[in-house]
């Protein structure tokens, strides 16, 4: 739901002309595109945000599963190492995880747009200059997750069949994160792209968290 609000809803917190509404059998209203017509039905929005919403969820519930075998971990590190029986595996597997919780969390972090921006000096621009910063931001960011999971990819071969020290897992597994994470964070931005060329191309920040919260006060 999160997520499907954000997406269609977000000039509602704006306070501009926006009007969004979960009737299905009402249209929505949205301000003036290039190519495009200035209003639309919900029904043309479902399976895009379906698929966002779905996408969201299954990085969550990904990360959280991370996070907490990683909590699961250290608690265990710690605990034999108090009691003088250090796990030898312990170090290594920790270290992977954390990498994992990384790599996940900011393909989760992208598709929520919660990465540190300046919004504020980007949107105060000219149309024509506030464009193509945009643009070439985007492009920059999707090139080098791109080439990321190409070399991710290549990296995985060359390790081939080696395993960590302390336990017999293969190393392409351990960096499998790689190349996944980085195809994660490329289909969070490209999701993303639709609303930031539109709020781009009209000027308008993305609502900031503070925002929700007041509207939905």
């Amino acid at each position: 739901m999160a997520a499907t609000w954000s997406t269609a809803c977000w000039s509602s917190v704006r306070k501009t002309e926006f009007h969004c509404s979960l009737n299905p059998s009402e249209p929505i209203h949205g301000p003036p595109w290039p190519g495009g017509s200035s209003s639309a039905r919900w029904s043309g929005f479902n399976v895009p945000l379906k698929l966002r919403s779905g996408f969201e969820w299954l990085l969550e519930v990904i990360t959280m599963f991370l996070v907490v075998a990683l909590t699961v971990v250290v608690l265990l590190g710690v605990s034999f190492r108090y009691t003088g029986n250090s796990l030898g595996w312990y170090d290594e597997v920790a270290a992977v995880m954390l990498a994992w919780v990384t790599y996940y969390g900011a393909a989760l972090a992208a598709l929520k747009r919660a990465h540190i921006s300046v919004p504020g000096f980007v949107y105060s621009r000219p149309r024509a200059v506030r464009m193509a910063m945009v643009v070439l931001g985007e492009a920059i960011i999707i090139t080098f997750f791109v080439l990321l999971a190409i070399y991710g990819v290549y990296i995985i071969g060359v390790l081939g069949s080696s395993t960590l020290v302390s336990v017999p897992i293969p190393i392409a597994v351990t960096q499998s994160t790689i190349p996944i994470g980085a195809a994660l964070y490329v289909i969070a931005e490209l999701l993303n792209l639709p609303d930031i060329l539109r709020e781009a191309w009209e000027g308008r920040k993305p609502p900031s968290e503070q925002d929700i919260v007041e509207e939905l006060q």
